[in-house]
Formats: structure tokens, sequence, C-alpha cells
């Protein structure tokens, strides 16, 4: 049986596939879009050796076991069926998922996720193979790469004095170019003066600031052209006839139209109330009710003390000193002392029937 990888015109694979017989490289990187033949390269890769070289070993690792399924396995059914082998010559177990072929040759499914019981991904490093494909090699730690190359050139390489070979495919990174920025930046910080580090970002800012004006300039320019500028139609202009007909005003006002216009006015500015003159008014009321409360205060502790009282009218009546002394007077609940004491007393005060009060003897 001949094998005859065919590119297609596609000089990437070609350049892919010398790289992979020649024995001074060991690790390849083929990256590329979808469509780009990555799959196919990988899969002719490892066939096409597994089919030369009798009981080899080899691995086909990605992230997940379902995508290797899913999309890898079909994609060797096809790259075979391209080469022009049968399934006479291999045949799939899907319980240990691997490939069988009839040479002995063996293609092994490796899942690499991430596994908190061996974060360093050592289970890969005691695993012999004589080489090796990594797919979708952006999804993989780094460890997980080391490991899965330190297990290929260990199985019958010596035999077929073959190469250790490790063929990772990739998606292009959309972050390449920002990454490779950083690294530059990153560089001239480290090297250069920190002076030329600021010179550089000023530089930068002002190209950005000349482009946002730019750009504002052209949706200015733009906004113009789809929304037209307003003018205002006022007419002809008037002829030397139409303002000599013009009915000219009476003049200034007068006197009398000033002080009319004054008297109707609503608040004059010296009538209007301004925020000293609320406050000010605001301080005398204050005042005024302190006094009030202090006179109330004074009234009630003379009421108290039998120096005045408040008569039917509600005012106040001051006591003459000559009034009769408290002692010697008769007051509210004096019935209910003992008899004796109450003859000692001359004379009681009552009140007639104009609410004025009466000071009598007692008989």
């Amino acid at each position: 049986m001949i094998i005859e990888f065919d590119a297609h015109g596609n000089d990437k694979q070609l350049q892919a596939a010398a790289a992979w017989i020649d024995p001074n490289v060991f690790d390849i990187v083929y990256g590329g879009s979808k469509g780009s033949g990555k799959s196919f390269l990988g899969c002719s890769l490892v066939g096409g050796d597994a089919l030369i070289y009798p009981e080899t070993h080899y691995f086909v690792a990605r992230k997940k076991l379902n995508d290797l399924r899913k999309f890898t396995l079909p994609s060797f059914f096809e790259a075979f069926e391209m080469l022009g082998v049968s399934e006479k010559y291999f045949r799939y177990n899907g319980q240990d998922n691997f490939i069988q072929f009839y040479n002995g040759s063996k293609i092994y499914f490796l899942e690499a996720k991430f596994l908190p019981s061996d974060p360093t991904f050592a289970r890969f490093g005691s695993m012999q193979f004589t080489r090796g494909w990594i797919e979708e090699a952006g999804e993989f730690e780094e460890d997980a790469k080391n490991n899965l190359f330190a297990a290929v050139g260990r199985w019958k390489n010596d035999k077929y004095n073959l190469t250790r070979k490790l063929l990772q495919t990739c998606n292009p990174d959309a972050n390449v170019l920002e990454k490779a920025v950083t690294w530059v930046i990153v560089l001239i910080v480290v090297v250069f003066d920190p002076l030329a580090v600021i010179m550089l970002l000023a530089a930068q800012m002002t190209f950005a600031w000349h482009r946002g004006k730019d750009l504002m300039a052209e949706e200015d320019h733009l906004l113009h052209e789809t929304v037209p500028l307003y003018v205002a139609d006022v007419g002809d202009k008037p002829t030397a006839d139409e303002i000599a007909a013009y009915e000219k005003d009476d003049g200034p006002l007068t006197d009398d139209q000033l002080t009319q216009i004054k008297e109707t006015a609503d608040v004059t500015p010296s009538e209007q109330e301004t925020a000293l003159d609320q406050w000010n008014k605001m301080i005398e009321e204050a005042e005024a009710e302190a006094v009030k409360q202090a006179d109330e205060t004074a009234m009630q502790e003379r009421i108290a003390t039998g120096e005045s009282y408040i008569d039917g009218e509600g005012k106040e009546v001051k006591l003459s000193p000559d009034f009769p002394q408290v002692d010697d007077i008769e007051r509210p609940g004096d019935y209910l002392t003992p008899q004796e004491d109450i003859s000692k007393k001359k004379t009681y005060m009552t009140k007639d029937e104009q609410g004025q009060t009466q000071v009598k003897s007692r008989s």
C-alpha cells in the first residue's frame, strides 16, 4: 500500500509536513482559521506514521474527550479515505478510546482537562509514545504541554530512528498583537530611560487626541450635510415709501407716565424685603417672645408668693405693702385644723360678687 500526502496546493501544509520528517525539528506549531486544513494535516501525519512504522504508539490530546469523539475522530475517517486507507486496515475501540491498526500501531485519544487531584498534569509524564498531536493547543495549560512533550520519543523511536515530534495545531489568537505590544512596552520600561517612556506615552495620547478631533470634525461635517442650517425668512427689505408711511412713536415717556407706572407697580424696590431685613425681623420677634416669657414667669412667682393676684378680668393686681399677712388670712382647708388654732385667727379673706377680695374680721 502506497500512502501519498496531497496538500492540494497548500504550501503551509507542505512546510509542516517537511518539518515532520526533519530530524532537527522537535516541536511544530501550525495555526490557522477554520478551513485551513489543521485537522487534515494532523490526521495525515500521525495516521501515516502509524501505518508506516508497525507497533508504534501515538496520541491526540484535547481538553475534552467528547470533542475528540465528535470532531477529531470523523476527521481521521475522512483523512484515511482521502489517503486510500480502507476500514480493513484499522478499527476504533470506543471503550478505551484508541484506533488500532492492522500492523499493531495505535493512536490514543487523551483528555487533557484540569484535575484538582493532578494540578501539574503529572499523569502524562509517565506515558510512553512515539509521537503526538495536541489539537486546539490554545486551550491547554503550559504544564500539560510540557508533560505531553516529555511523553513522546519513548516508544520504538530507536528502532526506526524516529525523532521525537509534537505537533500543535491552534486557531489564531485575536490577542496576539495586543500581547506583543504589551511585551514591547515592558521591554522599553526595563531597558530605556523612564523619560523616554513618558514621551512615548504622551505621543500615543496625542495621536489618539488628534484622531478623536478628526472624527468629531467629520461627524460635524456629516451633520451639516444631512441637517441644513435654519435661515429665517423675514421678507424683502422695506422700501423708502413704506418707511415714510410707518407711524412714528410718541417719543420718550413723560414724568406723569413714569409716576403712573410706579404707582401701579406691585412692589417697589424700596419696599422689597431683603434677606437681612427678614433676619433682623426674626431676631426682634424672638427677643420680644423671650421678654414675654420672662414677664409671665415673674408674674407667676409674684402670684405664688402672694404679692399679686388675677382679678375677674384676667389682669394682675398687685397687693399693697399694708395688706394683711398671709398667716392672718384664712385659707382653703383651714377648717380641717384643730378648733383652738382657728380661734386664734382674727381675720379672713373672701371675694364679693364682682370678684374683688374682701378682708373681714372674725367675730
